[in-house]
């Protein structure tokens, strides 16, 4: 069995997620040198930090986080890149699990993603939240629920859009749904990238519609 299995490797090498290079023994998902290049914020949840700066006077935030500068040529980009549209979910998986110490220190009832409008979704194939979602409602010990939230319509890409523009383009396209559950409940938002944090407000603003909730945000990255 083991001479079968590294046949396979030897025909079919594991490649590095982020970089392409081919993995050596030791190395899982990314290698050593992607691995070291990773531009952790190394900000603490129970701390006031970038993303808190990002909503001051925008939203009332129990926690947040975000883990990853987001470089427009580097590491951060090529993982959050192939989690987007390449569909490597032990990439998000990877990134959840580098959250595990923070996400010890609190409390949460649900993990909730950001949407995507179900058209995207069907062309995609894919929620690109859904797996860093789901490791760490695993680590949390509780639920990830894809339901409360719903996208009701399409939009434009925010890419290159001001913080006015992208509010305008998010207007009215979330809906709350199935969230009798979540009376009095704490809610953690999950996004991929943090630019001006006019998508992560609009959800929110839907979610505080439920009596009580409160609010935290995880994003694999943030924009400096």
């Amino acid at each position: 069995m083991f001479l079968i299995k590294k046949l396979i490797n030897l025909i079919f090498p594991s490649l590095c997620s982020s970089c392409g290079r081919v993995l050596v023994s030791a190395e899982n998902t990314i290698c050593t040198k992607c691995r070291h290049n990773i531009p952790l914020t190394y900000q603490k949840i129970l701390n006031k930090n970038d993303l808190h700066k990002v909503f001051y006077g925008r939203l009332k935030l129990k926690h947040g986080l975000t883990l990853m500068h987001y470089q427009k040529n580097g590491v951060s980009k090529n993982i959050i890149h192939n989690i987007k549209y390449k569909n490597k979910p032990k990439l998000g998986i990877m990134l959840a699990e580098l959250l595990e110490e923070e996400l010890q220190q609190i409390n949460i009832d649900a993990v909730i993603p950001v949407p995507l409008h179900i058209t995207r979704k069907i062309i995609r194939g894919y929620n690109q939240l859904d797996y860093f979602g789901g490791k760490i409602a695993k680590i949390c010990n509780t639920k990830y629920d894809t339901s409360v939230l719903k996208r009701v319509r399409g939009n434009s890409t925010q890419t290159k859009k001001n913080r006015i523009d992208r509010q305008a383009n998010v207007a009215n396209l979330f809906e709350l749904k199935n969230s009798a559950n979540y009376v009095n409940k704490h809610l953690l938002l999950i996004d991929d990238v943090l630019t001006t944090g006019a998508t992560l407000e609009a959800c929110c603003n839907e979610l505080y519609k439920i009596e009580g909730v409160e609010v935290s945000i995880i994003t694999m990255a943030s924009v400096k």
